[in-house]
């Protein structure tokens, strides 16, 4: 049987996995490219890394090292900042919460109907109320 690629280059299947996410980055390297009429291969030349990684990076579906990011801007004679940007956005499934936000919290239950009022924020007052009627 065959082993895994990731196996052999000394990840583990859990890295690998998370390397599916994609990244928070944004590159400007499809542009930067466009305007000096360079191609990837032509950057993979100048910079040493291999085209099919800079086609990775250029696609935003990894993140360069810090050296190798600064390695293809020198290439390129631009900034990093130019080449590279950063995004703060949070991707994949955010979640709102369920139960509706009171004065005092969050509200637990509610009863049904239309002239339902929420019930009190002390808690185990019914409870107390009971007890003493005994």
């Amino acid at each position: 049987m065959r082993e895994c690629r990731c196996r052999r280059r000394g990840l583990s299947v859990m890295s690998a996995s998370l390397t599916k996410r994609r990244p928070p980055m944004k590159t400007r390297l499809s542009k930067i490219l466009y305007d000096k009429g360079w191609t990837e291969m032509e950057l993979s030349r100048r910079t040493g890394l291999a085209q099919s990684y800079i086609n990775r990076v250029k696609n935003a579906r990894i993140v360069p090292t810090v050296r190798t990011a600064l390695k293809i801007c020198r290439a390129l004679e631009v900034a990093v900042e130019e080449a590279f940007i950063y995004e703060e956005k949070p991707y994949g499934v955010t979640r709102k919460p369920y139960f509706p936000k009171t004065s005092g919290g969050v509200e637990l239950a509610r009863e049904s109907g239309p002239t339902a009022q929420p019930r009190s924020s002390t808690p185990c007052q019914g409870a107390a109320e009971s007890s003493e009627n005994s």
